[in-house]
């Protein structure tokens, strides 16, 4: 989030790939709530479109999970070390 705050796109790219999506959530979310206040209404209520039953939370978690690996496995397979912990499990599994 840093290098994207500060305009390197490419080293954002580079490090972290779902910056954009997550910094677009951010801003969409920012606006929507900045406008509920200006207009003193809830414009958008999330409980009326998503109930949270414990499936769905289930498959919210395991689409972070996958998000992540498939970013850790990124890292790995294009030899950013820069991005690993050299002393954590997932370094001596895939690093060897």
């Amino acid at each position: 989030m840093h290098l994207l705050l500060n305009g390197d796109f490419t080293g954002t790219i580079y490090f972290n790939w779902l910056a954009f999506p997550f910094l677009g959530a951010i801003i969409f979310l920012l606006g929507l709530f900045a406008i509920e206040i200006g207009k003193r209404r809830v414009i958008w209520r999330l409980s009326m479109i998503l109930r949270v039953t414990r499936l769905r939370l289930t498959v919210v978690g395991l689409s972070l999970l996958l998000l992540w690996t498939l970013q850790t496995y990124l890292a790995v397979s294009q030899h950013k070390h820069e991005l690993l912990n050299p002393h954590g499990p997932l370094y001596a599994v895939f690093v060897r």
